[in-house]
Formats: structure tokens, sequence, C-alpha cells
């Protein structure tokens, strides 16, 4: 199950599903700055640039003493999401 956890995550979180595109990716400043305006106490403690070219970048945010993943979209720059438990960190766990 492991081996399909980014896979899950794609099925059952909408917010982590990129469109193909051909655009070029948007600067990872820019992200990281949209990551901090939309989660102003949130510390970044850990950043996974998407393996594959429809899943989102995720932000592993700490806010507020809870851990979320936040769904960044690495063309847009855009938050696309979040969750507090993906697949892929509960299998892994």
């Amino acid at each position: 199950m492991a081996t399909l956890s980014h896979e899950l995550d794609w099925l059952f979180i909408p917010a982590m599903r990129l469109e193909k595109s051909k655009a070029e990716l948007s600067s990872y400043n820019l992200r990281v700055a949209n990551l901090k305006s939309a989660f102003p106490n949130g510390k970044i403690v850990y950043w996974e640039a998407s393996r594959e070219n429809y899943l989102c970048d995720v932000a592993y945010l700490m806010d507020d003493k809870q851990l979320t993943f936040v769904f960044i979209n690495p063309y847009t720059a855009e938050i696309q999401g979040r969750a507090n438990l993906p697949f892929q960190r509960f299998y892994r766990d």
C-alpha cells in the first residue's frame, strides 16, 4: 500500500491534483510567500516537491501544534488545499 500511497492521495484528496501543464514552474519564493500568506502562524518543517506531473508540491506545516499537509500548485503557486493525514503519511508512519 505504501508504494501506491501517492496515487491513493490523488484519488481521495482532490486538492492534490494537477492538470497536466506545459507551463513553466513558478518560483519557489512565490510558492513560499503564498504559503506564508495563507498560514501566517505556520512553520514549514519540510517541503516535498512534486515527483509526478499530476501531483502538487506538499509543504509539511506546523500550525498551532498540528502538522498540516498543504498542497501547492508548482505552476501557479496557488494553495489548492490541505489535509491533516494523507495516505502517504499514514502508511509511512
